[in-house]
Formats: structure tokens, sequence, C-alpha cells
């Protein structure tokens, strides 16, 4: 564990590194949630480190995991228990939803664009995609699952 936070919304500091870390959250009232996020190559740290130390400084950088980061902010929004309504939950899974697939496209608009036969990069995408349908399946389960009324 590298943080608890004991009120939302909340903010914990985490290192840098290449591996991914999962964040998993509860509350009263709420069932447990759970979100895995992976680190991205930070650009600017790259080409920072390039600079300064060359090959072996980005190597070195890299083995650190000073070279990575992880999106930010980060939210893992709880499913209540049991919501008062159809619309109450309709509502919440809505915004989920929309969620999920504002940050599916924002993944996919910061990596840059394929070069011809750049099947690495093809692939790299079509995962990135399969990560947003997975997600929105995971939620359209949840919804229908949900508990509603008294």
């Amino acid at each position: 564990m590298v943080a608890r936070i004991p009120a939302t919304p909340g903010i914990a500091s985490v290192p840098r590194s290449s591996n991914p870390i999962v964040i998993a959250c509860e509350a009263p009232s709420h069932l447990p949630g759970r979100l895995d996020v992976a680190s991205r190559q930070d650009g600017a740290m790259l080409a920072a480190y390039a600079l300064s130390g060359g090959l072996v400084g980005v190597m070195a950088a890299g083995a650190r995991g000073d070279i990575y980061r992880y999106p930010t902010p980060v939210n893992v929004p709880l499913q209540p228990q049991r919501f008062a309504d159809a619309a109450a939950r309709d509502a919440f899974f809505d915004a989920r939803e929309a969620e999920a697939t504002a940050f599916g496209e924002a993944v996919l608009a910061a990596r840059p664009a394929c070069g011809a036969g750049d099947t690495g990069c093809e692939n790299r995408r079509a995962a990135d995609r399969a990560l947003t349908e997975a997600r929105l399946a995971d939620l359209r389960t949840q919804r229908a699952s949900a508990a509603v009324g008294p």
C-alpha cells in the first residue's frame, strides 16, 4: 500500500514507476471500487534525460522509473449499494460511461499517429480501444445488476 486517504476527495502522492498500480477504494454504503492504472512515458522527462545524460542517462532514468508518470487526476467513482430509483441509477452509469469513453479517446489522442506498417503501434492502439470497450461492458453489467428502490 502506498497511501490511505481518510476522506474523499483526497490526494495521494505516488512515486514514478514503469509498473502499473491498482487503486482500491471503499466507503460506507458503497460497493468497493478498483481501478488499474498504467504509467506512460513522460516525453519531457525523457528529453531532459537524453539531453543531460545521453543514452546512459535515459537508461538509468528508465530503470529508476523517472521517465514515467501516472495520469492525473485519477477518479474512482464508487457505486452506491442501492439507488433511490432507476433514474438515479441511469444518471450514475451514464456519467461513468461518458467518462470512460472520454478517457479512452484521450488516451488514443495522446498516442502518436502510427506509421505505415508499424504493427506495434497499431497493436497498442487496438489494446487501448479494447480496454475502453471492456470498461464499458463492465459498466453495463454493473448497471444491470444495480439495486434500485428502498
